[in-house]
């Protein structure tokens, strides 16, 4: 089981849904910084709710793509790299 985290999301980004993938109740909600919506497991707790530009608030849950079974099936396949390291690199 993953452990929750902290995000800061929209207020009135909420939805519930099923992901389609594996049929898992969820809850999306809009990233309040990069305005990505992002899908939650049930259980999602806001812990504080701020008003600025936009009405947001703290949440802490577990996404989805964390416990989802067919989480790699939505995830782009990424090149290999061909860069060589740089000289004097932590590479």
């Amino acid at each position: 089981m993953s452990t929750p985290q902290v995000f800061l999301v929209y207020a009135r980004s909420h939805n519930r849904s099923v992901y389609k993938a594996c049929r898992a109740p969820i809850q999306f909600y809009q990233h309040a910084i990069t305005s990505k919506w992002m899908p939650f497991d049930d259980g999602v707790e806001i812990l504080r709710s701020f008003s600025e530009a936009h009405v947001t608030h703290e949440i802490r849950g577990v996404p989805h793509f964390s416990t989802c079974p067919a989480a790699d099936a939505f995830r782009k396949k990424r090149a290999p790299s061909t860069r060589e390291p740089e000289q004097g690199s932590l590479l």
